[in-house]
């Protein structure tokens, strides 16, 4: 019975360790990412920026820690190349980024961390 019991935990936590992955990218932790306060003029832009390089950090870890296919990653990668660009021209062509304007965005940044952390 000892023998039994302990085959099924390490069974347990094997299965657990193997979806730890998921827990373990920063870009993963949604409520986490968007409490991320930069300081200075452009600190939406900013957050948005931080948050981009977070989450490309992040596919870059995946792609070399578990299988993904190189089209979904590239994909991942040029959408959040994408909405950085999106916030920078948004930036650049009204002096600021607003608050909704930043909503939007992190929406976007958090649709691609979702697809990346599943």
């Amino acid at each position: 019975m000892k023998y039994l019991l302990s085959i099924a935990f390490v069974i347990v936590s094997t299965a657990a360790d193997a979806r730890s992955w998921q827990s373990d990218y920063p870009s993963c932790n949604v409520r986490q990412q968007r409490e991320v306060q930069e300081s200075g003029r452009n600190r939406l832009r900013d957050h948005i920026a931080t948050r981009a390089n977070v989450l490309q950090a992040d596919i870059s870890t995946a792609s070399k820690a578990r299988p993904i296919p190189a089209k979904t990653l590239r994909h991942l990668w040029s959408r959040v190349d994408q909405i950085r660009k999106a916030s920078d021209r948004t930036a650049a062509k009204q002096g600021f980024l607003s608050a909704a304007e930043r909503t939007t965005y992190d929406r976007r940044l958090d649709a691609v961390a979702g697809q990346l952390c599943r």
